[in-house]
């Protein structure tokens, strides 16, 4: 994942400690300014926080329907808010974070 934000999207890490509603450390992946995503360290795996913008809707409704069922119940779960989704996802197997990979994607356009 660190390898490919890094170098594929050219993605500056930042590692800071969190107050918010997840307490602790966390990676933030940033882009020109941008959050590409969150990254936050658990116990046997890693939670990553991922805006699906509102502006770009239509383009990423047709790509959840693609992924595995994990990311499409998160997404649609999960009401707009601020501009778009914000999607909380245990990074458990190599397909999620797959699909999470190129929902980041639509953070770089």
């Amino acid at each position: 994942m660190h390898a490919c934000l890094t170098e594929t999207y050219k993605a500056l890490p930042k590692i800071e400690y969190s107050g918010c509603s997840l307490k602790g450390w966390n990676i933030k992946y940033r882009k020109k300014g941008k959050n590409l995503c969150t990254i936050y360290p658990q116990e046997g795996c890693f939670k990553i926080l991922v805006i699906a913008s509102e502006r770009q809707q239509v383009e990423i409704e047709f790509f959840i329907r693609t992924c595995c069922r994990e990311v499409q119940e998160a997404y649609e779960n999960t009401k707009f808010f601020n501009g778009g989704k914000w999607l909380f996802l245990d990074i458990t197997d190599a397909k999620i974070q797959k699909d999470i990979l190129e929902l980041i994607h639509f953070r770089t356009l």
